[in-house]
């Protein structure tokens, strides 16, 4: 209710927000379905020309929120909330990269990590309440959900990628990671 009136100052902002993330969630997870990514790519292309300007539009103006709508428990929730910013628009732009260059596989990881990022407003909203019950002032609450929403998103993005190159290589869940050779300079 006290962010209410600074909200209605930046109507635009939100709209763009709202609209950006709403549809980055509602769609995004489309992506993760393996049939629809081999036997319909047209569609899966579609929704990603969909998804990656929704989440780039969203997360920028949900950055430009933290900064000129500042959350009340001050500067640790800006840089949480602008952190949470950034890396969604930085994973879906490295994303983007990668599939211009035709790097499929790496096309593939920024995005699960873009979408994780996507997830942390739900993860954020899951955790309040929870937080609620641990008798702490609710800004306290606040401050601490802000920060670990997207922490345990991005957990599991990086063990869905671990698990999926383990696949893809024919080994071992918890097997270590094949030592890369480094080329010397010529």
């Amino acid at each position: 209710a006290e962010q209410l009136p600074k909200f209605k100052q930046h109507p635009l902002t939100l709209y763009f927000h709202i609209t950006g993330m709403g549809i980055a969630l509602a769609i995004g997870g489309l992506q993760f379905v393996p049939a629809l990514r081999r036997r319909k790519p047209k569609l899966h292309r579609a929704i990603g020309m969909v998804y990656m300007p929704a989440a780039l539009i969203g997360s920028l103006a949900g950055g430009i929120f933290a900064v000129t709508l500042p959350a009340e428990p001050g500067l640790p929730a800006i840089l949480a909330i602008v952190g949470v910013a950034s890396t969604t628009f930085c994973f879906t732009a490295l994303g983007a990269l990668r599939l211009w260059q035709g790097d499929y596989l790496s096309h593939g990881e920024w995005m699960i990590r873009s979408y994780s990022q996507t997830l942390s407003g739900t993860t954020l909203r899951l955790m309040i309440p929870v937080m609620d019950h641990a008798g702490l002032p609710w800004h306290e609450n606040y401050l601490t959900a802000l920060w670990m929403c997207w922490v345990p998103n991005l957990f599991v993005a990086e063990l869905l990628i671990h698990y999926r190159r383990c696949h893809r290589e024919g080994r071992s869940l918890w097997a270590p990671a094949p030592r890369v050779q480094m080329r010397q300079p010529a």
